[in-house]
């Protein structure tokens, strides 16, 4: 890492969780949260899932995004629409060679996290009663 980054994570560094609260993932990033929520309206590929709190709520891949687009705006200084343009390119790519399996298997996958935090905030819910 260079040294102005030092508080930020590469992408094999990024803690083993399941979901990472929008404070926990700008932090990893090393980034503020409303330039993390600018982000999301910006690139399509950053689609956090939300909590029945209504929280944000980031999968590692998310958080790999994340560091993705950081390294294209700030390392190698793309502007966001180069940025979109690249992200755009490199996820066409992935889904010709997988036949779309890829974005299936993420849906699927994403579908499934939702539903875990979902029946965990229902747990928690009834512990309390």
């Amino acid at each position: 890492m260079e040294p102005e980054q030092a508080d930020t994570y590469e992408n094999s560094e990024i803690p083993n969780k399941l979901f990472f609260k929008i404070g926990e993932a700008s932090k990893l990033a090393g980034i503020d949260a409303h330039v993390l929520r600018f982000w999301e309206s910006e690139f399509k590929q950053l689609k956090p899932v939300k909590n029945r709190n209504g929280q944000r709520v980031y999968t590692k891949k998310d958080v790999a995004m994340v560091l993705k687009v950081k390294k294209l705006l700030y390392d190698e200084k793309f502007t966001i629409a180069g940025a979109k343009k690249k992200l755009s390119e490199e996820f066409g790519r992935q889904k010709k060679k997988g036949n779309g399996k890829i974005s299936l298997k993420s849906d699927s996958h994403t579908a499934l996290l939702r539903i875990r935090s979902n029946l965990k905030s229902l747990l928690t819910r009834l512990n309390k009663h």
